[in-house]
């Protein structure tokens, strides 16, 4: 569909759609976001580094976690260059479900296919003959935000849509599943070190916000620990004997430089 708008993807993206063997093929599930398919879902991410969330602005971002229980969610702007095992797209059409209306107006999943030709397995790499409409130009964001989002998932892609009827999902031929619930598997907790792992590489990118979400929730570090408790203990001690809280205050110091030399000493403002 991409490819039909706007002409070529690039020639390194070709291997994003091509079809890859491979043990696990995955797989795209498309639901209405009801109350039992996200109290399933929920069960399955909450603990999961392997689950995230994604959503068309940050504006969006406020209601997605309100409804899954989970540090990893993001807008498209963000998500772009990660990937995880299993995505759930929330609400990526539904929330612009007129302009994803008006986008596909006039287009059938047919001439979108009999568009995309393939010669050898390799896809027509000249530009779109309507590159010059300026309606088209309009919706490339949204264009791209539907190949950003669908293209992070690495194994399952959890597609849920209020508005599963727009006609956009009869163009790209996404068709909804009534019990979603009965197909998730289900998803082993991710150990505190590998939580930790996942606050690193965001907060690397820049994406202090997640980064900050996890620390507070899973991976606030035995040395943070440390550090709270003994300077509970001073406050407690130096009531008692002045000598004494004097004589932890070192430890107090060695464990504040191990919390500033840490990578997450960014995220550290994110516990209480």
């Amino acid at each position: 569909f991409k490819n039909y708008c706007f002409g070529s993807i690039g020639r390194e993206s070709t291997y994003l759609i091509k079809n890859h063997e491979k043990a696990n093929k995955g797989g795209v599930f498309f639901s209405q976001p009801t109350p039992d398919t996200l109290t399933k879902l929920n069960q399955q991410m909450s603990q999961s580094v392997q689950y995230a969330v994604i959503v068309l602005t940050d504006d969006d971002k406020a209601k997605a976690k309100k409804i899954f229980n989970t540090p990893l969610v993001f807008s498209i702007f963000e998500v772009k260059g990660l990937e995880y095992k299993n995505i759930i797209l929330y609400d990526l059409v539904s929330t612009k479900s007129a302009v994803f209306k008006e986008m596909v107006k006039g287009i059938s999943f047919e001439e979108v296919q009999k568009d995309y030709e393939i010669n050898n397995g390799e896809l027509r790499y000249n530009r779109s003959k309507e590159r010059n409409n300026a309606a088209l130009e309009y919706y490339k964001f949204y264009i791209n935000a539907l190949y950003v989002g669908v293209t992070r998932a690495i194994d399952s892609l959890y597609w849920l849509e209020s508005d599963s009827k727009n006609p956009i999902f009869d163009t790209l031929q996404v068709n909804e599943i009534a019990q979603l619930t009965a197909i998730m598997q289900n998803n082993k907790k991710s150990t505190d070190a590998e939580w930790r792992s996942e606050a690193e590489k965001l907060q690397k990118l820049g994406l202090f916000e997640q980064a900050k979400a996890i620390f507070a929730k899973f991976a606030v570090s035995q040395s943070c620990y440390e550090i709270i408790n003994t300077a509970k203990k001073i406050s407690e001690v130096i009531e008692q004997s002045t000598t004494q809280a004097e004589r932890l205050l070192p430890v107090l110091a060695t464990k504040v430089r191990e919390i500033e030399q840490s990578p997450l000493w960014r995220c550290l403002e994110a516990v209480d």
